[in-house]
């Protein structure tokens, strides 16, 4: 016990170490860092270290290409062309493409595009996805090596000489799909193997096994008389099919004959082994039994041809179970070049020359067909080879569909049959009493099978805005030409497919519409697969009717909005046939304009392509009335004169006559009777009645107008009387020093942020140096020679100062981009990034109203805070938990929750970086000015419904100017709050509020 408990006092700690360890391991498999190269010496680079992989652009290599360490290549979207040369893989090693849509792909010229191996080096590849391309030859896996392919799209075929399994995915070739040489093993579980032309989906060279368990082995073509073949077999191969379909034009199976079990051709020796799934013909036999020693075993599975089901010619043939059918509905002997073919069995013994041994055993299965079992003159020399030929009937159900269930040559005299049922009894060469007879299965069943042999319809369902081409099994032959199925009516469909036939779809949309779903249903609803291939789209048939239904979406096209001037609003994307609108855009005011929104041009109509929109304004002039002449003139009593004044008004259009009301003269309105007036520029004669009642001394005139006032000042003075001269005796007085004066070239003026502005300053009377200073060194700062460098944007003034006397300019310092005067966010943003509302971005140098387009949450609850003068909170935590203390917007929130303005979600969240809604912006601010009741109580905007929250908030914000709304009459509440949106309705909010 005391060695025991030392043992666990050693272990423990070890296995915690282990466990530390592992869990290490994990973390670091977990954080593996993916290196993208964006050209071919990256790439080379890469390759030396293995690892992941990413392709970051399209890359052809000039040289063989080796992965030597453990690597996954992703594709990522883009192409590896490999030209001449071969990507050599001696690693285990994947190949993917991670891209959203998997378009990756490897391309190349060279007689193998990827090399899995060598002599000497074995690897394991798997093939998880992407496109593997090849005109000729894919992949080569060499002796030794192993390729597991996952997904993807592989054309060209794959020679394996090692080791070869398919769980899914397309290997689709114009010659052999798979190639398998000689002590290589296939093992296909899933996916797709076709070959699209008149050769062999599956090629057994000689001494190898395949073992199909699932997935399709497709070789349908019928071309000018040519067909194609599922899988064939040289000599000493092994053919295991436990499920998966394999349907050929030819034979679906195929182990063709040799003169002597000696010769190394097909079917030599060759095994074939069916416990499950579905081999069909459309054209021929289904199995081509191997020949010369070759062997065939049937226990299960659905075999289906349309000559016969299983056709022999020598070797043996074991069938103890599975459904064999022969669909001809005739039973005929012709002569060809071998002897004689039979049709309209399920099972069909043929004549040969090679005069080799036949042994058919069948002790179960169900067989259907014109005659279920027949066989005509099998050898050459029947009487001498005898001994050759054994068959053996002692168990299966033969339905017939004509008039025998078996039929023999004579010398046979049905001894082989010992047991069985039959709807018939064979032929009158045999005698009766052999086998059990039973009744004909009145409906012939097709149980698992597809019925390639018969037609069905292909519908086209009618859609709106647009419609679609079909063509069927559409071929293009070598000089360019096609050829395709032509269309007839049948069965009330636009079309006729067989199954497998490959049907292309052609969607063509009315104008301004684009296709938005395509899909495809068999006669049950259940949906077909549909394959897309760069721009071409397709399925193949299956054994039932199809139906097409194409729907169509209006296109977005953009819409630019522009101010008069030819610069950009904004843009918005709209739906064809739509209407489109926008907010009504505000023109700053000039000196002597104002500008007010009159309308788009051109006039806005429904959508049909991209279009811009150009603002027109109304101008309404600004007048600026000045007295040009009289101002500064005397009057002296008692002089029967009069006092000319002229006031003159920029702009010049303005109707100065027409808009004159009066005079007033030291604030008291002058009675018309006593002076004159003349239209054009105003000409105002001041009477003599009016100016004697006046005291002496100095006086304004001010000329009043329905839009704006002027005023001059006059000088009333007696006549002089005259006085006694005496000697004035002189006194002696102090001389006065002259006044010191400042003045600046500048009152008011922008600088834009990182530039610099020379202001100059005038002096009198003074020699001494002037001093400069700026209100606020973080916006701007001056030198001693008033050069001021903006280093920010806000507010601030600058002051020079001599000898006690002062100018000021005040600067206001503007974003690098917000200096277009005529957008409408200019006056909003600067104001309140004076104000210290607004920071900006780049050490408040930008703005970025399109990097940082939409407002936030955490955004709108700072802005409102800051534009309050950041008052502190009464509470030191935020009751939030999405809200840190190291957040930008945490007083802020913690202070607008206090004051009721923002109330967070039921989850107990914030939601800082959820972008603020229209709705939700006014209904912020209408909580700050305190809830107030809107005197309205009905809304203009369609869009705003009294059930919604923020409906008293959209009422009190219209009333007080701040939403204007868009141009159709509508809010859209739920659309996103932008930050120069955000800029103007706190702008106003402070302004008119």
């Amino acid at each position: 016990m005391k060695h025991l408990r030392r043992s666990f006092k050693f272990i423990i700690p070890l296995m915690s170490i282990i466990l530390v360890l592992a869990a290490f391991s994990i973390v670091r498999a977990d954080e593996t860092e993916t290196t993208v190269v964006n050209d071919l010496a990256e790439l080379q680079t890469a390759v030396e270290n293995g690892g992941q992989i990413s392709l970051g652009a399209d890359i052809t290599l000039d040289n063989h290409l080796f992965l030597r360490e453990d690597t996954v290549l992703d594709l990522n979207g883009h192409t590896l062309n490999t030209a001449a040369k071969t990507l050599v893989i001696y690693s285990n090693s994947t190949i993917q493409d991670a891209s959203v849509d998997p378009k990756g792909q490897i391309t190349g010229s060279a007689n193998y595009l990827i090399q899995i191996g060598s002599s000497s080096t074995k690897a394991e590849v798997t093939i998880k996805s992407g496109n593997i391309l090849a005109t000729r030859y894919s992949i080569s896996v060499v002796s030794g090596s192993k390729l597991t392919v996952k997904g993807g799209k592989i054309t060209g075929t794959i020679v394996n000489r090692s080791e070869l399994v398919l769980d899914d995915g397309l290997v689709e070739s114009s010659s052999y799909g798979i190639y398998n040489y000689t002590n290589s093993k296939l093992t296909v579980n899933g996916g797709t193997i076709r070959t699209t032309g008149e050769s062999n989906a599956i090629h057994l060279y000689g001494n190898c096994s395949a073992t199909i368990n699932g997935g399709k082995i497709e070789a349908l073509t019928i071309s000018e008389g040519k067909k194609s073949c599922g899988i064939t077999a040289f000599h000493d191969t092994e053919v295991t099919i436990n499920g998966g379909m394999i349907s050929a034009s030819s034979f679906a199976l195929a182990g063709n004959g040799a003169n002597d079990p000696s010769e190394s051709n097909y079917g030599a020796n060759a095994k074939f082994i069916v416990n499950g799934g579905i081999i069909i013909s459309t054209d021929n036999a289904a199995i081509y039994a191997p020949q010369a020693d070759g062997e065939t075993v049937i226990s299960g599975g659905t075999i289906a041809g349309s000559s016969c089901g299983i056709e022999i010619r020598a070797g043996n043939l074991t069938i103890t179970g599975g459904t064999i059918t022969g669909n001809m509905e005739s039973f005929d002997v012709d002569p060809n070049h071998n002897g004689y073919t039979t049709v309209g069995s399920a099972v069909s013994i043929k004549q040969h020359t090679t005069r080799q041994p036949i042994n058919v055993n069948i002790s179960g299965g169900v067989f259907y067909g014109y005659v279920p079992f027949s066989e005509s003159n099998p050898q050459e020399n029947p009487e001498e080879d005898i001994e050759k030929i054994n068959y053996d009937i002692s168990g299966g159900v033969f339905h017939s569909t004509g008039d025998y269930s078996v039929s023999v040559e004579d010398m046979y005299n049905g001894l082989f049959i010992s047991g069985g049922k039959f709807t018939h009894y064979v032929t009158n060469y045999v005698k009766d009493g052999y086998g059990e007879k039973i009744e004909n299965d009145p409906v012939r069943p097709e149980p698992n099978m597809k019925a390639v042999y018969k037609w069905h319809s292909v519908v086209k369902e009618e859609s709106d805005h647009g419609d679609c081409d079909i063509t069927v099994n559409k071929t293009t032959f070598d000089d360019g030409t096609t050829k395709e199925y032509e269309p007839v009516d049948y069965n009330g469909g636009d079309m006729y497919s067989r199954y497998m036939d490959k049907i292309d779809i052609y969607p063509k949309a009315d104008t301004g519409y684009e296709v938005d779903k395509i899909s495809v249903t068999d006669a049950e609803g259940n949906e077909v697969t549909l394959i897309k291939e760069g721009d071409d789209l397709y399925y193949f048939a299956p054994d039932s009717d199809t139906t097409i239904s194409v729907s169509f979406k209006p296109k977005s096209y953009t819409i630019s909005w522009q101010m008069d001037d030819g610069s950009t609003i904004d843009t918005t994307d709209v739906l064809y046939g739509t209407i489109p609108s926008h907010d009504d855009p505000v023109k700053d005011p000039e000196e002597y304009y104002s500008y007010t929104f009159s309308n788009w041009s051109p006039d806005i109509k429904a959508v049909t392509g991209p279009a811009t929109y150009k603002a027109v304004f109304t101008a309404t002039a600004i007048p600026h009335y000045k007295f040009t002449q009289g101002s500064g003139s005397e009057y002296t009593k008692e002089t029967a004169g009069e006092l000319l004044f002229t006031v003159k008004c920029d702009p010049l259009d303005t109707d100065t006559f027409k808009n004159f009301t009066g005079l007033e003269i030291d604030g008291k309105p002058v009675d018309p009777a006593d002076y004159s007036v003349k239209s054009g520029s105003i000409r105002i004669s001041l009477k003599s009645s009016c100016l004697d009642n006046l005291t002496n001394g100095k006086h304004s005139l001010k000329a009043v107008f329905k839009d704006g006032d002027t005023v001059a000042t006059f000088v009333i003075k007696s006549a002089a009387t005259p006085t006694p001269t005496s000697t004035a005796k002189p006194t002696a007085k102090p001389t006065a020093a002259p006044a010191v004066s400042i003045k600046l070239d500048k009152n008011e003026s922008y600088l834009i942020c990182g530039k610099t502005l020379k202001i100059t300053a005038s002096i009198k009377n003074t020699t001494t140096k002037i001093s400069w200073k700026s209100s606020n060194t973080a916006v701007a700062v001056v030198d001693g020679n008033g050069k001021v460098t903006a280093k920010k944007a806000g507010a601030t003034t600058i002051t020079a100062t001599v000898s006690g006397k002062s100018a000021s300019c005040k600067l206001t310092v503007l974003y690098k981009d917000v200096t277009d005067h005529s957008k409408f966010w200019f006056k909003p943003v600067n104001y309140l990034t004076a104000k210290g509302t607004i920071n900006g971005y780049d050490n408040g140098t930008v703005f970025e109203p399109a990097k940082h387009e939409k407002c936030t949450r955490a955004q709108m609850v700072t802005f409102i805070w800051r534009l309050k003068g950041k008052p502190e909170p009464k509470n030191k935590t935020c009751k939030f938990s999405d809200v840190k203390k190291t957040d930008y917007f945490y007083k802020a929130c913690i202070w607008g929750n206090e004051n009721h303005i923002v109330e967070g979600y039921k989850d107990g969240t914030f939601g800082p970086k959820i972008i603020c809604a229209r709705k939700h912006a006014v209904t912020f601010l209408w909580r700050l000015a305190g809830k107030p009741a809107p005197k309205s109580s009905s809304c203009k905007f369609k869009d705003v419904k009294k059930s919604d929250y923020f409906y008293n908030p959209v009422l009190w914000a219209t009333e007080k100017k701040i939403l204007a709304g868009y141009s159709d009459s509508t809010f859209r509440p739920n659309n996103d709050c932008l930050r120069r949106q955000m800029a103007t309705f706190l702008y106003k909010f402070d302004i008119y509020t």
